[in-house]
């Protein structure tokens, strides 16, 4: 889900083609996988987490989750276009992907 904000918010700022190319994709194809999350977590009588997790959670104590997201927004062309490869990037997007595979090979439930 985070992953879809930011890209939006990449839509809204990025002057570089190839970014906000590949922020549409993101929201592409990240925007119906979020939607069956939610059914799926609904159907399983399950509740979605309202606070971010531990990793996080660590990162805003610190102060650099804050940073990092009042760093990109404040920025706009060029300049925002350098933070978001910095801070929301590839990196967020393999973090995602490598949550994604352990859960499959590691989860409990097959749905």
């Amino acid at each position: 889900m985070t992953e879809v904000q930011m890209a939006k918010l990449a839509l809204q700022r990025s002057k570089s083609n190839e970014i906000r190319q590949y922020t549409q994709q993101m929201i592409q194809e990240n925007t119906p996988v979020n939607q069956q999350l939610m059914q799926l977590a609904n159907r399983k009588g399950i509740s979605l987490p309202t606070t971010i997790g531990p990793k996080y959670q660590a990162a805003i104590a610190s102060g650099t989750a804050f940073r990092a997201i009042a760093r990109l927004s404040q920025f706009s062309g060029r300049d925002f276009d350098q933070a978001y490869k910095e801070e929301a990037g590839i990196n967020l997007h393999i973090e995602y992907l490598v949550v994604q595979r352990r859960q499959s090979q590691l989860g409990q439930d097959p749905e």
